[in-house]
């Protein structure tokens, strides 16, 4: 299936506005989508390709993992070209109305695993308006158990880390992966809070520019 040049708002709890469910594959090119309390992008056992898409979310569901810009399931497969992808920290009172402490990942893959690649693009949770605390932001790409992350180009902007390794499941055998060959960051890409190691082409390493922003050289 292919979508071209929608503009979509999402605001139903828990559930994500585009969805490929296992055998389908959607290509997704400048596709607008605001959610709320929902989610954008959603990789179900299925598989998604998005160029030039953007996904706003601005609420948080009681489930962070049903509240971001786009996310990777059931051994899923997304791929994105280009964009710009944003998740906005919940503010201290949606966090009291929602029984959460904690913003959303800007997307990430979930315990039931998948791959996600990311080939450019802006990738942002730091987008905090007015009301928004800083405390209650999350990483910025989530990766749990079975899920692979390969990053090979885009710039990401995190309050706190860029990557979130993970195991919800507690299989050691079952750790998520993280590989990074390109790409503009915040924040050094290979320091995270979590399970696994972040991976970056032997003989490179992180290094921090003049204007604070970290790239593998």
């Amino acid at each position: 299936m292919n979508l071209k040049d929608l503009n979509i708002v999402n605001a139903k709890a828990g559930d994500y506005a585009i969805k490929s469910w296992e055998g389908a594959k959607i290509n997704a090119e400048k596709v607008t989508v605001t959610s709320s309390y929902g989610g954008s992008f959603y990789a179900t056992g299925g598989e998604m390709v998005l160029t030039n898409c953007t996904a706003v979310q601005t609420g948080l569901h009681t489930a962070p993992y049903m509240s971001m810009a786009f996310a990777v399931s059931t051994n899923g497969k997304m791929t994105i070209n280009s964009g710009e992808y944003s998740a906005t920290p919940v503010a201290e009172s949606d966090a009291s109305n929602q029984g959460t402490s904690h913003g959303s990942w800007c997307g990430g893959i979930m315990s039931s695993g998948g791959e996600l690649i990311i080939n450019g693009g802006t990738f942002s949770n730091d987008n905090f308006g007015d009301n928004s605390l800083a405390t209650y932001a999350r990483s910025c790409i989530m990766v749990d158990a079975g899920g692979k992350l390969l990053i090979n180009g885009g710039e990401f902007i995190a309050l706190k880390n860029i990557i979130y390794l993970i195991n919800n499941i507690g299989n050691p055998t079952l750790n998520p992966t993280a590989s990074v060959t390109g790409g503009t960051f915040s924040k050094n890409p290979t320091v995270f809070d979590g399970y696994g190691k972040v991976v970056i082409p032997d003989g490179k390493s992180a290094v921090e520019g003049a204007d604070g922003r970290w790239t593998i050289q």
